[in-house]
């Protein structure tokens, strides 16, 4: 278990060092997000079946956003059978569906509608937050599957209507559901 704190470089320093002293043999990503989706609600969990950093950009040098220069490395896919066994757990909160997170360095507003409109509309994302696609890469150059689960806290260009703190103690009660749905999946 391990807590690496705000930010792809926090997650990908955390997981890296997990890989390396703990040989981990699967990998469970949970935590909050803000909906892109319009179709989400506050308290849904969204399993990220993709993962995406939305701003990664290398434009100029011909590549796509979010992809990592010189390499494979886009969408990364989160291991088929985790992301079925999440997708079974009956959450406390709200709905679960399958769809791609957003990973950036960046807290979204309201106020940035060309961010919102690429996101949603360009990126097909479902959620955005700040690690998920950092994990996912450090797991996947690792050859460890991963699966990344958040719960929406949010919904992008919105006030938020919720107290964070209170609403994390129900969010981390829901996601052990998700976490012993995973870890009993055949990897």
């Amino acid at each position: 278990l391990a807590r690496s704190g705000v930010g792809k470089v926090m997650a990908a320093i955390c997981t890296q060092q997990l890989i390396a002293n703990y040989q981990p043999a699967r990998i469970i990503v949970v935590g909050i997000a803000g909906a892109v989706n319009g179709s989400l609600q506050i308290g849904d969990t969204v399993i990220g079946d993709e993962l995406l950093q939305h701003d990664l950009s290398a434009e100029a040098l011909g590549f796509p956003v979010g992809q990592v220069p010189y390499t494979s490395y886009r969408v990364l896919h989160s291991e088929p059978a985790m992301v079925t066994a999440a997708l079974l757990v009956d959450s406390e909160l709200g709905r679960v569906s399958r769809g791609r997170i957003l990973s950036g360095d960046r807290f979204i507003t309201g106020a940035d509608r060309a961010t919102i409109e690429l996101l949603r509309d360009e990126l097909s994302g479902a959620a955005v937050e700040m690690e998920g696609a950092a994990v996912a890469l450090t797991a996947a150059v690792n050859r460890v599957p991963f699966v990344v689960i958040r719960t929406i806290s949010d919904i992008i260009g919105e006030k938020p209507e919720i107290r964070l703190n209170q609403f994390l103690r129900r969010v981390s009660r829901n996601n052990l559901r998700f976490i012993a749905a995973v870890l009993d999946a055949s990897v």
